[in-house]
C-alpha cells in the first residue's frame, strides 16, 4: 500500500528580501533610498561630530506615518537628561531620561515580551506581526555608552541592571515585535559589551580600520566600506552593510531641520503609554511640558 505524505512546503520560491518592512532613509547622493531592515536591532557608530543625532533624526522622520497609525510605538532612553529626545517628545511614548528611570521604562518592556510571548503560546504562532492591537515597539537609546562607566555604587548597580534587562530584550525582542536602536560613539565590544547582539549596523566617521572593523564585519571593510576616512566635514556620510543583498552602501543622510520636523509632529499624539503597558504602573516619563 502506497504511503502518501503531505507536502508541507509546496513553494520553495524565496521570499524576496525587499518585501520586508523597512525603514527608508533618503541618500542624498543617489537620491534613493537605503532600505533598513525594520524589526532587527540595529547599532549606530560614529564619533562625536559625525551625524549620530541628525541620522535618528532621519529614521524617526521616516516613522512619522507609523507612529500617526498607530502601529509603531516610539520609546526613549535618552541619559542626557532626556534633552534631545525631548526635542521630538510629540514621537514619543514615555521618555527615560535617568538611569533609575532607564531600569524601569526596560522592566515594562520586559514584561511586555513576556506577555507577547505568552500570547504566541496561546496562538501558537512565532513571532508578532505589528499591528495597532500589537504595535512594533522601537527603543531609540543616545548614548547607549551612557549606561556603562558609572563610579559610585548605587548608580554601578542600576546600569547593570537596565544592562542585563537590555540583554534580555535583545535576545527576545525580534518575536515579539521589539526592536532597538542604539547609537555609540565606540565600538570595541570592552566598551559596549552588547555589540554582537545587533544584527544591522550603519557606521559614520570612525578613528581608525580596527574600529571600523569592530562596527561592521570584515566583509564590509573587503568591499571597500572605509569609515575611518570619511572627512569630518560631512556629517551624515555613513556606510551600511545590507545582510540582505552582503553588500556595503555608502550614503548621506539628509539634513533635519529640527525646527521643520517639530511642526510636522505638532498635532501627533502617540500610543499613549497606559495602552502600551495596561497592566504594570505607569513608567516614569521625562517629557518636558
Amino acid at each position: 500500500m502506497a504511503i502518501h505524505t503531505m507536502r508541507i512546503l509546496t513553494n520553495r520560491k524565496k521570499r524576496r528580501a525587499d518585501t520586508r518592512p523597512a525603514l527608508l532613509i533618503p541618500d542624498t547622493i543617489t537620491d534613493t533610498d537605503v532600505r533598513i531592515p525594520l524589526g532587527l536591532h540595529l547599532l549606530i557608530s560614529g564619533t562625536t561630530g559625525s551625524g549620530k543625532t541628525n541620522l535618528l533624526l532621519a529614521i524617526l522622520s521616516t516613522l512619522i506615518c507609523r507612529v500617526e497609525a498607530g502601529d509603531v510605538c516610539l520609546l526613549a532612553v535618552d541619559l542626557k537628561d532626556g534633552v534631545s529626545a525631548n526635542a521630538v517628545k510629540n514621537l514619543y511614548t514615555s521618555i527615560a531620561g535617568t538611569i533609575e528611570e532607564t531600569v524601569v521604562l526596560l522592566q515594562k518592556v520586559r514584561s511586555l515580551i513576556t506577555a507577547r510571548n505568552q500570547w504566541l503560546k496561546e496562538n501558537l504562532q512565532l513571532e508578532i506581526q505589528p499591528s495597532q492591537e500589537q504595535p512594533l515597539v522601537i527603543i531609540v537609546i543616545d548614548e547607549a555608552l551612557q549606561l556603562y562607566g558609572a563610579i559610585d555604587p548605587d548608580t554601578i548597580k542600576q546600569q547593570r541592571k537596565a544592562q542585563d534587562l537590555l540583554d534580555q530584550i535583545l535576545l527576545m525582542g525580534r518575536s515579539t515585535a521589539v526592536m532597538i536602536i542604539a547609537a555609540i560613539q565606540d565600538p570595541r565590544k570592552e566598551v559596549f559589551k552588547l555589540r554582537e547582539r545587533f544584527p544591522e549596523r550603519i557606521t559614520l566617521r570612525l578613528n581608525d580600520k580596527a574600529e571600523a572593523i569592530m562596527a561592521m564585519n570584515q566583509t564590509a571593510i573587503t568591499q571597500g566600506a572605509a569609515p575611518w576616512l570619511i572627512p569630518t566635514g560631512r556629517p551624515g556620510l555613513a556606510w551600511f552593510y545590507d545582510t540582505d543583498a552582503h553588500t556595503a552602501i555608502r550614503f548621506q543622510a539628509p539634513y533635519i531641520n529640527i525646527d521643520n520636523l517639530q511642526a510636522e509632529i505638532e498635532n501627533i499624539r502617540p500610543i499613549d503609554v497606559s495602552q502600551l503597558f495596561p497592566d504594570s504602573t505607569q513608567p516614569p516619563s521625562h517629557k518636558e511640558e
